[in-house]
């Protein structure tokens, strides 16, 4: 028997995650399997959504800087450019 049913069986209920998000995801149609991956791997995902901040907040910081030295870089006249 896998280790995921057998903590069903023994404890006679859902995980704590599954039995939040599966109510939720079946009212807004989403399938069972990503229920299932939402729960099996919900630190992964928790960890995944703070990096991905952190890199989006580093790209606005680098467009900003690159946005500033271009409007702060002398422009010739008269040269094509």
């Amino acid at each position: 028997m896998p280790k995921e049913a057998r903590q069903i069986y023994k404890t006679n209920e859902l995980p704590f995650l599954l039995r939040l998000v599966a109510p939720f995801n079946k009212r807004i149609g989403l399938p069972y399997n990503i229920t299932a991956y939402t729960s099996a791997h919900a630190a992964k995902l928790v960890l995944l959504i703070p990096a991905l901040a952190v890199f989006g907040a580093a790209n606005a910081l680098f467009t900003g800087r690159l946005r500033l030295e271009r409007a702060a870089a002398p422009r010739s006249i008269g040269t094509g450019n």
